[in-house]
């Protein structure tokens, strides 16, 4: 049993090489790399392989991923877009106007510059507005609000109002012959 632990522990202590990754050490102020391409709209039935035939066809590659689902039902399958590195800045530029807009089974292309993560930004950018243009939007919108209630209101108060002919209670005489009127109760 001791023989078991010990070697349990020999295994914990030794260090662990992991791979380096080639992006580590760049700097987040790094521009984006003008060979880098993204292409988009790919149909999932396009298989990896011609796709990447399709794109050597502009030049030598120095990097190609073909993204595929990781988990969920689709599982394996491919979501639609890759990124392509060439060698060169030429030949980037000329697989873009190459493939943009090339029709692979009913569906364009779609190729831009793939952008690093330190250009694209998460926040949705909303057009700048003054003040007063806002506070005008908001009074229109008050204004519109109210113009719905009175009419809801005006519905509402027609649909309650019981014509005179409905009024009518049901009511018999007195069974004592005195001349009163009872209303009849369902109970």
């Amino acid at each position: 049993m001791e023989f078991a632990k010990e070697k349990w522990k020999e295994k914990i202590d030794k260090p662990v090489d992991l791979p380096t990754d080639e992006n580590e050490n760049k700097d987040d102020d790094e521009p984006f790399n003008v060979n880098r391409l993204w292409i988009g709209n790919i149909d999932i039935s396009v298989a990896e392989f011609w796709l990447l035939k399709l794109c050597q066809q502009f030049g030598e590659l120095q990097k190609f991923d073909y993204i595929y689902e990781k988990s969920g039902p689709n599982k394996g399958k491919p979501k639609g877009y890759c990124f392509v590195a060439y060698q060169n800045e030429e030949s980037a530029r000329a697989a873009i106007s190459g493939l943009h807009g090339y029709k692979v089974k009913d569906r364009e292309l779609v190729v831009r510059l793939a952008n690093s993560k330190s250009i694209v930004s998460t926040k949705k950018i909303r057009p700048s507005t003054s003040k007063e243009s806002q506070i005008a939007a908001l009074e229109a919108k008050l204004k519109s609000m109210e113009k719905e209630e009175t009419s809801s209101a005006k519905r509402k108060l027609k649909s309650s109002v019981v014509p005179p002919s409905l009024m009518k209670l049901n009511t018999t005489n007195h069974p004592d012959k005195s001349g009163k009127q009872y209303r009849n109760k369902p109970y």
